[in-house]
């Protein structure tokens, strides 16, 4: 069961994600969590590194936001970014991530979820058969219903580190 939870990658942050390789795989699309994976939970745009850093990323990759939060919350991330954002993901429900693959014309291998949850991004991903990539929260500040996931989570960091799987703070990518 721990093999399930684990990442293809875990890194620090969005910044570490390795553009090269994953072109060298064919990778098309990166998808991203929104909260405390590209933006603190209290910051109602994207920081102007944020910006620059998707403007580069655009040249490789088409990106998305996939959020559980809810549109009012997730517009103006998407807007400011110009890149298409679905809300209200309800993650790890595959809805709207089968609805993404299916609207622009992706296929599994193709993409890649980058989130900093277990419970939400990562179960996503190994549902549906998705690469994904967790990266650590920006912010200790969280949602109510996040710390029920952080609370779940520890649980499986627990049984991933006694099976030599994953540490938080050992980072890697195969």
């Amino acid at each position: 069961m721990p093999n399930y939870y684990r990442p293809n990658m875990y890194l620090k942050d969005i910044y570490q994600i390795p553009i090269k390789d994953l072109k060298q795989r064919k990778i098309k699309a990166l998808v991203f969590d929104l909260d405390n994976t590209i933006a603190r939970t209290d910051e109602k745009v994207p920081s102007t590194e944020v910006v620059n850093y998707f403007a580069t990323l655009k040249k490789d990759f088409t990106l998305f936001i996939l959020s559980n939060s809810p549109s009012k919350r997730v517009k103006p991330f998407g807007d400011k970014l110009k890149i298409k954002y679905y809300s209200l993901s309800l993650k790890p429900s595959t809805r709207n991530m089968k609805k993404l693959l299916r609207e622009n014309n992706l296929k599994k291998e193709e993409v890649i979820l980058i989130g900093d949850q277990y419970m939400t991004d990562m179960l996503l991903a190994k549902k549906l058969k998705l690469n994904a990539i967790l990266v650590d929260p920006i912010s200790n500040n969280e949602f109510k219903v996040t710390s029920i996931n952080r609370f779940l989570e520890k649980k499986i960091l627990k049984k991933l580190k006694e099976g030599k799987l994953l540490e938080k703070g050992k980072y890697y990518y195969e």
